[in-house]
Parts: structure tokens; C-alpha cells; sequence
């Protein structure tokens, strides 16, 4: 029986430790073995001014510390923009925010199979500048990501 045990604890370790040394796009995380899936569309709690707020999971990925990272594009928001004719945007292109900022934040999923937003441009900005992720509510990622637009940081 001990054994078993072992030899289960090692198989499990070995599956892990494969799992993590692959990389790339389509890299299977434990979030979307999960909840989370990339085409999914789900609401999430919103800031008062943000009429419908919904993201769209772009991408999953595992960064280097072991931490599930979820790539969405947020819909539905009213972010202050004075760069922008009407002096608001009601999209943000593309947040990495951990799957447990999301988890914390979604309340419905909406639909699954939804066209993935087009991420390429902020992903490899984000990349190359070996960015993080939002450990905070998607809310208050969207609240950062206004002061950082309109610079009241």
C-alpha cells in the first residue's frame, strides 16, 4: 500500500513538472481544466460608471512563478480618455490579470466560444516589457488602467 502511495506522489510530480516545462499558446493551465476557458465571456463586477462591464479570456498561460495568468479583454466599461473624440473608451484591448483576480471577480458567464479578442499588440508589449499581472479585482485593474491613461496615478 505504501508503495502505491509513493509511486502515485512521483507520477503526479512527473506529470506536473511536464506540464510546466511546456510553453507556448497552447499550454493546457490548471484554470482552463478548470472554470476558466479561453473564448469564454463572462460579467464581472463592475465600477459604478461601467454600464455593462464583460471580459473576454484571450489567453492562459502559466508565468515563471507557478502563477496562472489570464489575458481578457475588457467590454462594457467607461474608461476617461482624453486622447478619444468622445473623451471615454468602452473597451480596454488587453489586461493580464491571475486567475484568482478573476475568479474573485466574474458573477456570469455570458456564453463560451466567443471569438478571442485580438491581443497580439498588447501581448507582446506586455512581453517585452516582462510585465505582471493584476492580483486586484478586474474593477480596480480597469480604475488603474484609466489613471494611467489620463496620468492621475
Amino acid at each position: 500500500m505504501r508503495i502505491l502511495i509513493v509511486a502515485s506522489i512521483v507520477i503526479i510530480g512527473v506529470v506536473v513538472a511536464w506540464r510546466r516545462s511546456r510553453s507556448g499558446p497552447h499550454w493546457t493551465s490548471l484554470a482552463e481544466l478548470g472554470r476558466l476557458r479561453v473564448g469564454q465571456e463572462w460579467r464581472f463586477r463592475g465600477r459604478p460608471q461601467d454600464p455593462d462591464p464583460h471580459l473576454i479570456i484571450g489567453r492562459l498561460e502559466v508565468d515563471q512563478t507557478g502563477r496562472e495568468l489570464v489575458h481578457v479583454s475588457v467590454r462594457g466599461v467607461r474608461v476617461v480618455n482624453p486622447h478619444h473624440a468622445s473623451g471615454y473608451v468602452s473597451e480596454i484591448g488587453h489586461l493580464p490579470l491571475t486567475s484568482a483576480a478573476i475568479d474573485a471577480s466574474v458573477t456570469e458567464l455570458v456564453a463560451q466560444g466567443v471569438p478571442t479578442p485580438d491581443l497580439a499588440e498588447g501581448y507582446a508589449d506586455w512581453r517585452s516589457a516582462r510585465g505582471g499581472a493584476f492580483t486586484v479585482s478586474v474593477a480596480e485593474a480597469v480604475e488603474f488602467a484609466e489613471r494611467a491613461i489620463t496620468g492621475n496615478r
